[in-house]
């Protein structure tokens, strides 16, 4: 509907335009509710990727894009820039999420339809296939409710509805709203990962691999050592038993893909922001009294974060995952069993590294 719109007044057909997240701007730690100047022409943009193929386009990108972490933020930057040229054509503001996570109410506490976001690693630590991930443990999440944005965006559109005029002058900057928890509550993703480590724990999935664990960690060699020793090893072996069972292996591809995903967030897990929401919090003028109950914006206020994440696992179980809500006794007498398992693999490997370390060091001792 979006790009048959924009078809309709002359516009080109960007990717994605209709939703424009707040994470666009990866160099700017703070990150006001205004346009940001173009860091290229989009014009010359889409002519590029029209005309040359994946593997050139990738050649140029670092540098075209003033190296930017992804095509994503890059895309979404240029995105802006082509609604801003034609604000005056039509009535028009840019909404930027943050974080979307699972909902607080609406339509159901813990409702999601992806894995993004917290909730994936989450699950990925949940399903034991993510012990550790190579970020800032002490950087705040700027996360929204899926509801929360929603309502924010219903407001949004009826406020430019109710404009004395239909678009933007082009002598006035284009309205700028950013939907996030700046200045309301945020997370740490250290919090955030110990907090559903435990929830996880007392309500385990029913098709999780290996003892749910891991942890945010900012030395790099940590992460590479508990990566390789802890996530890469545990893939090959369980890789080894389904080649066994003659079936395709999966796992490794798996980790590949959560390491790709891992380097592409790194500058958002390591890098504190901080998104100016001063607009945003101004669509709360526009509830009338008697409809505040009815569309709380800034009901996450007072959440329990404990019971905020507790629902969102078990929507992830539920949505995603398609499990019961409630683990299983078989699921329970798993993660016992993984438990034992885990410590047992653990401290054979620590006597076999100890073992192997004392004999070098007699060795050495006597041929010094």
């Amino acid at each position: 509907m979006t790009q048959k719109l924009y078809k309709v007044i002359d516009l080109p057909d960007p990717v994605e335009m209709a939703r424009l997240n707040a994470i666009e701007e990866p160099n700017a730690k703070k990150l006001a509710e205004d346009i940001y100047p173009p860091l290229a022409d989009w014009r010359t943009t889409i002519k590029l990727a029209e005309h040359y193929d994946t593997k050139m386009l990738n050649i140029l990108f670092a540098k075209y894009s003033s190296y930017q972490p992804n095509t994503y933020t890059f895309t979404k930057h240029l995105a802006e820039h082509i609604v801003n040229e034609y604000r005056h054509k039509i009535p028009i503001l840019l909404y930027r999420p943050s974080i979307v996570v699972s909902s607080i109410f609406e339509p159901v506490p813990g409702w999601i339809d992806n894995f993004n976001g917290p909730i994936g690693l989450l699950i990925a630590c949940g399903l034991g296939i993510l012990r550790t991930s190579h970020a800032n443990p002490n950087v705040r999440a700027d996360i929204v409710p899926v509801d929360v944005c929603v309502q924010g965006l219903i407001l949004a559109a009826y406020k430019v509805g109710n404009r004395t005029e239909e678009a933007t002058p082009l002598d006035q900057s284009l309205e700028v709203v950013n939907c996030s928890n700046a200045l309301i509550r945020t997370f740490c993703f250290g919090k955030i990962i110990e907090l559903g480590r435990t929830i996880i724990r007392k309500n385990p999935l029913e098709k999780c691999i290996w003892l749910p664990s891991g942890s945010i960690t900012d030395n790099v060699i940590w992460h590479y050592v508990r990566f390789i020793t802890g996530q890469m090893s545990l893939a090959l072996i369980g890789d080894f038993l389904i080649l066994i069972a003659r079936r395709k292996p999966i796992l490794l591809k798996l980790q590949r893909r959560i390491f790709m995903s891992c380097q592409a967030l790194y500058k958002f897990y390591t890098t504190q922001w901080l998104f100016l929401n001063e607009n945003f919090l101004a669509l709360k003028n526009l509830i009338p009294p008697e409809d505040l109950p009815k569309l709380g914006l800034f009901q996450n206020v007072d959440i329990d974060e404990e019971t905020f994440y507790i629902n969102g696992i078990r929507g992830a179980k539920q949505f995603l995952l398609h499990e019961p809500l409630e683990a299983t006794r078989s699921a329970r007498v798993r993660l016992q069993f993984l438990f034992f398992l885990n410590y047992f693999v653990q401290i054979a490997a620590a006597l076999l590294i100890g073992r192997f370390l004392f004999r070098y060091l007699c060795e050495w001792l006597f041929n010094v």
